[in-house]
């Protein structure tokens, strides 16, 4: 079976580190982990698949567009494939878990996010599976300004934990016989 693994955020450095673009951060954790991958420009985004290792066939995929248009990105892919909403992984920032919580869900309300609202409209359904990083919410800046600036220091220092934490949990899924070992819940990898 082939999953499409969709790594949210947005385009060029001024984004590159900030809370939005927790997706595509995560994303890098893979290169890290297996070396170096062959990112085509494909997809209206870039897609790399990974090396052959059980029964799923994975490709990644980092949207090229802004959020609001990441669907865009992925719809193609998964057309092109020829794949069911419930065959694909969308990894992204989530302003209701904390900082260093990981959530795996499938289905359900978007909870806002613009780039669930662009994947849902372009896939015509919300069945697909999420890995929500939690960013948490901020405590007085609004959360459009939050999302947009970077992790502050002693977060930064937690990232490549919650990386390691992350990629792990998705190998997981990509070697499960379906999507549906999928972890749902929460589960609190780095408290406070």
């Amino acid at each position: 079976m082939r999953i499409l693994a969709a790594f949210l955020g947005n385009p060029g450095t001024a984004y590159a580190h900030t809370r939005h673009n927790f997706g595509q951060i995560l994303c890098r954790g893979f290169e890290q982990q297996t070396g170096s991958l062959r990112w085509k420009d494909k997809f209206r985004g870039l897609s790399a698949d990974l090396p052959a290792d059980g029964p799923n066939r994975v490709t990644l995929l980092c949207p090229g567009g802004y959020m609001n248009t990441s669907g865009e990105s992925i719809g193609t892919a998964a057309r092109y494939f020829s794949i069911e909403p419930g065959q694909i992984v969308i990894v992204h920032d989530d302003l209701e878990t904390p900082f260093g919580t990981i959530t795996g869900k499938f289905g359900g309300g978007l909870g806002g996010h613009n780039g669930l609202k662009s994947t849902a409209r372009s896939l015509g359904s919300n069945d697909f599976y999420r890995l929500k990083l939690g960013i948490g919410r901020p405590r007085q800046e609004s959360p459009a300004r939050f999302v947009l600036s970077r992790f502050d220091p002693v977060e930064e220092a937690r990232l490549p934990d919650i990386i390691d934490a992350a990629v792990s949990v998705l190998y997981q899924v990509f070697a499960a016989a379906s999507p549906s070992a999928f972890p749902t819940g929460l589960q609190t990898l780095f408290p406070s």
